[in-house]
Parts: structure tokens; C-alpha cells; sequence
């Protein structure tokens, strides 16, 4: 493997973590190699969801929920399976909170499925990490979105853009980095966002909201959902790839779509819904707020809200097959943030073959750390996990890693990106996982 070298010490690997940097999976236990998402702990340990798989007998192998301590070695004390006749991906671990604001409880949510069906799947469990029993089936809610109300029979989740160039057999529950879709918290209820496809080129988002119980929240646009439609933007489909409840209860969605009758290539939005699940006018333009650039495909693949009500957005800008990450800030109205980067979207080019950011985080010190997928949106071998570090006002850290970035490729196979995190003292978390036969996974530790 090879790793980019400099003298200083922020975001260098962490050698006291595996004496690597690098903790690899499957673990000792465990056939399944594939962490979906990784959580930094108080205690400065990592808690880690694995992939579930089916063995070669047959059986399933569940996906489960697994801690590492300090060091990078698993702590064996601690191992929680779930969803045990499913497949089942995770690709978000959330932490909860009370109305009054204490520690509750998690969220493990992602993609799980039986067959060849894919349906919406999220965890529940207290804060000591035992199910919640009430919430669905003994903890475990899956959603197949053709039995959402007024949802016709044939709909299905996407599995991968029509158009996509990234190996299938790694396509569906294990490929799109940061996995397909999002969660959130608000009050007590769960926000869960994706996409549906009804048939080619009539692809929607929808943003999904569940009562304490798992079941649907009536008090959500009358039917407990809402598909994505963007006001006065006539287009043929829109994706929604990122999530963020705000503490009024307001719901942002990220994605991108594809105006009607246009030539243009796709453009990017963030669209804000009320509380009742009704597109909020106040914010941005009607709103929505779009991106759209000539010649150029943009995306906003993640949220993540600010202190100050406002938003970071993270994705990409793709031209003639060069691939630049893309990140915006908006203020709570849905404006451009003049302080980042003069209000301006912010490109990052680098390294050598582009990146597409899928999370993006905020330090201790308010300085963004931007992750995702470096060498373009196929799989090659170029494949790689990118991690950045940009100041308040979006210029890029050059603190970090002697250049502002870092780049992990592990050479004996092509890396894709699933999920990071940020430790309390700044140190930065990415995992992800190779195409080899069989997969194998990294867990990536930089110093802050």
C-alpha cells in the first residue's frame, strides 16, 4: 500500500493504531470484511458495522456491530449481530438523543435484503447497545418502498445509476461509496432518505419519517413519506443521496436531477421541507436551491448541519470524465455562505484523477474535513480514500498532510470508499473496502 508522505504530523497515519495505521479486515472471528460504517466513541474507541454476507454453505453471516479499542485491536467483549436472516449493509451508524437532549441510544441503518429485492433497513438499540424491542420487529424495521401508501407495485430502490461504470458484481448493497442514502433524528422520530425507481429516466427521492415505533408518521405529509419534487424545476428524475434535520424539525435533502428536455448535463440541489413534510417556500428559491453548471455534472452527495443553522454540502463536478469534489455553504435561509469561499462552490482538484466527496465532517477547532472517493466516479485502479482538511473559509489546510489532503490505496486491490468519522481530539477515521475474491477491508487511522 502506499501512502502520501510528510513531515507533518496531521494527517499522517496514526501508527499507535494497529502499529499501522491500518486495521484490516475480516477480523479474526468473521468471514465478512466489509465495514459500512465506523462511529468514534468518547473513549476515543471506534465502533464498526460489518457487512453481513452468505457463506459458501449457504448460511448468512450477519451483519454486526463491532468495537476497537484505542490500539485498533477488537475488543472481544463486545459483539452485537443483527438482522440475522437478512443481508444486510449498513451505512450509517447515528448516535440519538432524548427530548432533553441526553444520550439515548444508536442508528444503524443502510440497504438489506433476501433476495434480490432491496429494502430500507434501520436498527434501533438503547444506549447499553440491547435492541429496543418495540421499535419494529424486535429492534429491526425494514421498509420496501412499493408498500409505502400510493406507491405502485414494481417500484423498487436504485441499485446504481443507469448509466454508472463501477463493477457490478460490487454494485447494489456494497458499492456506492457511503452507501445509498440517509438518516436522521428529529424529536423522537427517525428520518430516512433514498431513491426510488419507478421505470428508466422516472427516478424520485424520498424522504421517509418513522414515529418512535418504526411505524410510519402519520403527521408526515398525512402518509408518513414524500417524494422529492422540485418547485418551478420541470426535470426528468432526481436523486436524493444526503440527509439533515434541523433542531426546528426543518428536513434538508441533497441530491442531484436532470432538467426536462435539456441536453445539460444533471445538476445539483438542496431542498428543505417543513416539519409536515411540505416543501418549505422560505428557504432558498421557493425552496430549493440549485447548482447548475455548463457542460458539467454536479452532485451533492452529503449534509451536515452547522451550529449556526446552517449547512455544509459535499459531492462533485464531473467534466468530459474529470472529476473535481464539490462542496457549498448555506446559511440557515438557504443563501451562499459569503465567509466560505466568497460564497462561491468550492472545487477540489486534486489528486492526480479527481475525487467525489461522500461525507463531510466538522473538528473540534471548526475546521471541515471532506472524505470520499478518489480517481473518478468508475472503479479503476486508481481507486483510492481521499481525506481533506479545509479552514472555516474554505481555503485548504495545508497543515494536513503537508498538502491539505491525504490519499490511502491499498495496491492489492481497487479501494472503495464507505464511511469516516472524527474523534474528539481531531484524529480522522476513513474505512472502506477492495474488489478482491475474497473482499477485504481497511479501517484507516490519520492524526488531527
Amino acid at each position: 500500500m502506499s501512502q502520501k508522505k510528510t513531515a507533518a504530523e496531521a494527517g499522517t497515519l496514526d501508527l499507535s493504531f494497529n502499529g499501522t495505521g491500518v486495521v484490516h479486515l475480516p477480523f479474526p472471528f468473521s468471514q465478512a470484511a466489509i465495514p459500512g460504517a465506523v462511529y468514534a466513541l468518547p473513549d476515543s474507541k471506534l465502533l464498526v458495522a460489518v457487512v453481513g454476507i452468505t457463506l459458501q454453505n449457504g448460511d448468512i453471516e450477519p451483519a454486526k456491530l463491532v468495537r476497537l479499542r484505542e490500539d485498533g485491536a477488537v475488543d472481544d467483549t463486545f459483539d452485537i449481530p443483527f438482522a440475522e436472516n437478512w443481508i444486510f449493509s449498513p451505512s450509517q451508524l447515528q448516535r440519538i438523543k432524548d427530548s432533553d437532549g441526553v444520550w439515548k441510544g444508536w442508528l444503524v441503518f443502510g440497504r438489506a435484503r433476501q433476495s434480490s429485492n432491496s429494502v430500507l433497513a434501520v436498527a434501533k438499540l438503547h444506549e447499553d447497545f440491547t435492541f429496543d424491542a418495540p421499535f419494529g420487529d424486535g429492534g429491526v424495521v425494514f421498509i420496501d418502498v412499493y408498500e409505502l401508501p400510493g406507491i405502485e407495485e414494481g417500484a423498487k430502490l436504485v441499485n446504481r445509476r443507469p448509466d454508472a461504470t463501477t463493477d457490478e458484481s460490487f454494485s447494489g448493497s456494497t458499492g456506492r461509496g457511503g452507501g445509498l442514502s440517509g438518516v436522521a433524528q428529529v424529536g423522537s422520530s427517525i428520518v430516512l432518505a433514498d431513491t426510488i425507481e419507478f421505470e428508466f429516466d422516472n427516478l424520485r427521492g424520498v424522504v421517509i419519517r418513522l414515529t418512535e415505533n418504526g411505524s410510519l408518521d402519520q403527521s408526515f405529509n398525512d402518509n408518513g413519506y414524500v417524494l422529492v419534487e422540485l418547485p418551478g424545476v420541470e426535470h426528468n428524475w432526481n436523486y436524493a443521496w444526503g440527509v439533515g434535520v434541523q433542531n426546528d424539525g426543518k428536513i434538508l435533502v441533497s441530491g442531484d436531477f436532470q432538467l426536462k428536455d435539456s441536453g445539460h448535463p444533471p445538476g445539483a440541489y438542496v431542498l428543505r421541507f417543513t416539519q409536515h413534510g411540505k416543501v418549505d417556500s422560505g428557504y432558498a428559491s421557493n425552496g430549493v436551491f440549485t447548482l447548475a453548471r455548463q457542460g458539467q455534472w454536479c452532485s451533492l452527495e452529503d449534509i451536515t448541519l452547522r451550529a449556526d443553522g446552517g449547512i455544509i454540502s459535499v459531492g462533485y463536478v464531473e467534466t468530459e470524465g474529470a472529476v473535481a469534489g464539490l462542496a457549498i455553504v448555506l446559511t440557515s435561509s438557504g443563501a451562499p455562505n459569503l465567509v466560505f469561499n466568497d460564497g462561491k462552490p468550492l472545487l477540489s482538484n486534486f489528486p492526480e484523477h479527481g475525487v467525489v466527496w461522500h461525507h463531510c465532517m466538522v473538528q473540534a477547532d471548526n475546521k471541515l474535513i471532506f472524505t470520499g472517493w478518489g480517481g473518478g466516479r468508475a472503479i479503476t485502479v486508481n481507486s483510492s480514500l481521499v481525506t481533506a482538511r479545509y479552514l472555516p473559509n474554505g481555503q485548504l489546510d495545508k497543515l494536513y498532510g503537508g498538502e491539505g489532503y491525504t490519499v490511502f490505496n491499498d495496491e492489492s486491490g481497487r479501494d472503495y470508499f464507505r464511511n469516516s468519522t472524527v474523534m474528539g481530539d481531531n484524529r480522522v477515521v476513513v474505512c472502506g473496502f477492495l474488489s478482491t475474491t475474497p473482499a477485504k477491508g481497511n479501517v484507516v487511522r490519520y492524526l488531527g
